[in-house]
């Protein structure tokens, strides 16, 4: 049973971290008030006040899960655990003033990691250029990269800055990707000389 006080406590952090999903939600909880608390519980806390960033993109795609429960996708890669064996890009094209900026994404689906750059055009020129760094940061271990044009939608230096370093992942033990690699002596090659401006 979920009490008051963890109900209200729940509320509170489940609409300051809209975008955060149970285990998130339940570390940052217990870190916070320093008592044991369920994702169970978040969860139900979550379902009965409706506590959805996009309620109703929420439940299309519940309807959608339901029926494609049985479904299996037999062209999908199997990803394999460890750095550089899939990488992720996004693109996310801002205009201000008149002026068109590029902004390109990629994150390690293993690690984590992610990298972003901003450039002044779209051209194929720039995108090798963006490969070229987020290779060198890898140290050459990229295998396969997806292409996904609707996940990047916020703030550039906001999101990384939350991605990096506050928000916890799963499949790192709910750290954060710095804390991670840190954890784990593991020192990113940021090598300014090829990163630099």
């Amino acid at each position: 049973m979920v009490s008051r006080t963890q109900e209200f406590r729940i509320v509170d952090l489940r609409k300051k971290y809209i975008r955060y999903g149970k285990e998130k939600l339940k570390r940052i909880c217990q870190e916070i008030y320093q008592e044991p608390v369920s994702s169970w519980k978040i969860q139900r806390v979550i379902e009965k006040r409706n506590l959805y960033y996009n309620p109703s993109k929420t439940e299309k795609l519940r309807k959608k899960r339901k029926r494609s429960q049985i479904k299996k996708r037999i062209t999908e890669l199997q990803k394999e655990q460890r750095a550089g064996f899939l990488v992720a890009f996004d693109g996310l094209t801002i205009c201000w003033n008149g002026v068109k900026q590029y902004i390109l994404t990629a994150i390690d689906v293993y690690s984590k990691i992610a990298f972003a750059r901003m450039y002044p055009t779209g051209s194929s020129k720039n995108a090798a250029d963006f490969l070229e760094r987020i290779h060198y940061l890898l140290e050459g271990k990229i295998e396969n990269i997806t292409y996904d044009c609707d996940v990047f939608n916020r703030k550039l230096i906001e999101w990384l800055i939350e991605y990096n370093f506050r928000r916890p992942h799963q499949s790192l033990g709910h750290l954060p990707p710095i804390n991670f690699h840190y954890k784990y002596h593991k020192v990113l090659p940021m090598y300014p000389s090829s990163t630099g401006n």
